[in-house]
């Protein structure tokens, strides 16, 4: 007859639980990249907010020079952003 330790599998299933959930909370920034939505310049209003994004893993707002600066064509802030 096997014999299992259930009190030693529910503790590694909880363990697992709490770190797949910690790394899933840490993981995710301001803009939850998704894998499977492909975003793009138009997405965003200012050249921070798709750089952010950038930085956090979303692909395809670099263009075509390759220079890890996302979406240089949007103003770097909002207008109401600014003082006068």
């Amino acid at each position: 007859m096997i014999y299992i330790n259930t009190d030693n599998l529910k503790r590694r299933l909880i363990y697992l639980i709490i770190c797949a959930s910690v790394v899933g909370f840490l993981g995710y920034g301001a803009y939850k990249v998704k894998a499977n939505k492909r975003l793009k310049c138009s997405d965003f209003k200012t050249q921070i907010e798709a750089q952010d994004a950038y930085n956090k893993g979303a692909t395809y707002l670099d263009g075509w020079d390759h220079d890890k600066q996302a979406c240089e064509s949007l103003p770097l802030w909002k207008k109401s952003d600014t003082k006068n």
